[in-house]
């Protein structure tokens, strides 16, 4: 403490008299009155019904640290024995940096069904600017602050969880429900609303006391400590500063002379040695996205923790983290951070938003906030995931065309086994009353199923929109067909509806515009039937029987012009013509029903200088290969790499051969020859490359 000697022993005759405000052990809290603030947990169970996880598999070991911490907590009065829940959970162990394992609960699927408590938190800027440009400062933390609130006794037993050892509730409210930080800053408005902004500063639970004068320091504590006195709200003995000039607050110095960012915040990042192996700079690009995705988080929290967030972007990181346990230290604290936040994924349908994140991404500005990968309170239980079974998804599709209506539909078990179903329409209609008619085939067949949970997914608009409250259907064809849909989602206990681009309903697709040919062309029908006898679909991946039984993956256009790219500089063999890449491709195992034209016309793009010394090839890839894109390749990717050539050997191509070219010979004094006739036999260097 930076005290006096006479100021220290006045303050340490001040904590000795106020030491009943400390908390040594769980016993010695004994709550804030339930007439003052209690939590409620007021549920959504039409949209989310009750949810009851099985009991996870543990390790021996962990079983009895499980054990441990319940005991503890069952004799300190937070927890009891429960039993017929509907909302059961389940019981995780996370590693901390330290080696030791952390107890925690998933609640999940209780947050999922917990409306938002719109309760303002701090603005962490208000906060520091408030606390700053004072002369003395004292930090506190709550001791275990969540578990000094009461549980509603009606919603106790919502908050079940299961162990080997039995089935408990908690008395007191735990960390990792969704609203407790609200629950927690409005007790602390209600205890210190006199103070706060004077005196203290108050965040969820850290209180700053603070004083212009020296002085008056010893009496605002006083004021302070007799409020936690007689409200009986303890402070955790192990996490206090007093009477100091400066101290750290949400990753700042906060002193008289104002607001410094604080040095071991940035050491870590500046410190940080470059990788020093492959392995260390390739991260996962979904384990970056969740990264970000908890700093964004955290630096946004007074919004993101009382406003539902949706998140855009390219894959679905919360499904990476929330649908799957990992046992990596990082992945599992990711999950139990964001268990707090109320964040739905929202498919991608504009790609303007995209470029901007991913401009951000590329060219990043300077902030030095990193990430906070500790937990509010290290002592209470939380959890990261159960393994979750995928659910039953639909995919369909309706295709109008000049030889008549047809509709699918696609069915994806948990499992990965696909049920199509198909039909055609036999009355005239609009392509948007197809779109209706395969949604309703695809319902009716997961309701023959007995599906109970199920994702829609498809390319129409007015079929996707008006199902999600979005649009309002208004023509009188589709009404009923709008009214018939409602009906049938009746069916199911959970249902959801997204829509998705049409490139990745390609299935659905062909199932429908296949319906609507059968019976117009019967000799195409048998074609097809012939060459679907050729391909082979494992889950969601189709294989191509080659003429040696050889299953080869069949890629779609994006994949494909990337194995082109990779084959053809040169990676995998020499630089070969059209052809040969596309027999290389198959011989690496891919196939693509144009992959022999997509390579001829990927190669005819491509430009290329080979040194006859040392017989290196130099490959660019080009949309049109002129006159100044040649000159270009030799200025920019020959001559600084390898010096000015004393021969330039080319064939008789006329972007090779004309005043452009000559002038730039004659200017690097370069002799310019031309090779033997354009002949395989004669040009075979050349040719093949």
């Amino acid at each position: 403490m930076g005290l006096e000697p006479a100021q220290r022993a006045r303050m340490n005759d001040f904590l000795k008299e106020y030491q009943e405000v400390f908390a040594w052990s769980y016993t010695d809290m004994p709550g804030l009155d339930p007439s003052i603030v209690k939590h409620f947990l007021l549920l959504d169970t039409e949209r989310f019904p009750p949810k009851r996880q099985h009991l996870r598999l543990q390790r021996a070991d962990f079983l009895l640290r499980i054990k441990e911490e319940v005991v503890k907590q069952v004799d300190a009065g937070f927890l009891e024995v429960c039993n017929y829940s509907e909302w059961v959970a389940n019981v995780v162990l996370v590693e901390k940096k330290n080696g030791k394992v952390k107890v925690c609960i998933d609640y999940r699927d209780l947050n999922k069904a917990s409306p938002k408590d719109n309760f303002p938190l701090p603005h962490n800027d208000v906060l520091v600017d408030n606390t700053a440009r004072h002369t003395q400062f004292s930090f506190m933390d709550g001791f275990s602050g969540y578990n000094q609130i009461q549980m509603a006794e009606e919603d106790k037993i919502k908050t079940t969880f299961i162990t080997m050892w039995g089935t408990f509730c908690y008395k007191v409210m735990p960390f990792g429900l969704k609203n407790a930080g609200a629950t927690y800053q409005r007790a602390m408005v209600t205890l210190f609303h006199d103070m706060m902004h004077k005196e203290i500063e108050v965040y969820v639970d850290d209180m700053i006391a603070k004083s212009k004068e020296g002085e008056d320091h010893l009496v605002n504590l006083k004021r302070l400590f007799d409020h936690l006195r007689k409200y009986k709200l303890r402070l955790n003995p192990a996490k206090y500063t007093f009477g100091v000039k400066s101290g750290k607050l949400l990753g700042f110095i906060v002193s008289e002379k104002g607001i410094e960012v604080d040095p071991d915040k940035v050491k870590a990042i500046m410190e940080l040695p470059p990788p020093s192996t492959v392995h260390e700079s390739n991260y996962p690009e979904i384990e970056k996205m969740c990264c970000a995705l908890v700093w964004v988080m955290q630096r946004l929290w007074q919004y993101t923790m009382y406003h539902t967030i949706r998140l855009l972007s390219k894959a679905d990181p919360l499904k990476y983290l929330l649908g799957s346990p990992s046992s990596m230290r990082n992945v599992a604290k990711w999950h139990c951070q964001l268990t707090e936040y109320d964040i739905e994924y929202v498919s991608r349908t504009s790609m303007k938003g995209q470029a901007i994140a991913d401009h951000l991404a590329e060219f990043p500005i300077k902030d030095d906030m990193p990430i906070n990968s500790d937990f509010p309170d290290e002592r209470i239980l939380q959890v990261r995931d159960e393994e979750e079974i995928p659910g039953w998804k639909m995919y369909f599709d309706g295709a109008v065309n000049s030889t008549g209506s047809g509709i699918g539909a696609v069915l994806i078990s948990p499992e990965g086994r696909h049920f199509p179903v198909a039909a055609k329409i036999d009355f005239p209609c609009t392509n948007n009353i197809a779109e209706y008619e395969a949604c309703i085939l695809g319902l009716q067949a997961a309701i023959d199923l007995k599906v109970k949970e199920l994702k829609v997914f498809g390319d129409s608009m007015l079929t996707i929109f008006p199902t999600l409250k979005q649009w309002k259907t208004k023509d009188p064809k589709l009404v009923p067909y709008h009214e018939y849909l409602e009906e049938l989602t009746e069916n199911f206990e959970d249902i959801s509806f997204t829509y998705t681009p049409r490139m990745k309903n390609q299935f659905a697709d062909a199932l429908a515009t296949l319906a609507s040919m059968t019976g117009q062309f019967p000799a195409f029908t048998q074609t097809l039937r012939r060459i679907a006898a050729h391909f082979f679909l494992s889950g969601e991946t189709l294989y191509r029987r080659s003429f040696d039984a050889t299953l080869l993956r069949c890629v779609d256009e994006n994949e494909a012009q990337r194995l082109m790219e990779e084959v053809h500089e040169g990676n995998c063999g020499p630089h070969v013509n059209g052809l040969m890449l596309a027999k290389k491709l198959m011989r690496l195992g891919y196939f693509r029903s144009t992959m022999e034209i997509d390579c001829v016309k990927h190669v005819k793009h491509c430009h290329l200088s080979i040194d006859y010394f040392t017989k290196w090839i130099e490959a660019i890839t080009l949309a049109s290969v002129t006159v100044k894109t040649v000159a270009r390749f030799l200025k920019r990717d020959i001559i600084p790499r390898y010096g000015v050539p004393a021969t330039l050997v080319t064939d008789n191509a006329n972007n090779l051969n004309n005043k452009l070219i000559d002038k730039l010979c004659a200017q690097l004094k370069t002799l310019h020859r031309n090779s033997s006739p354009y002949r395989l036999q004669m040009n075979r260097h050349l040719f093949c490359h």
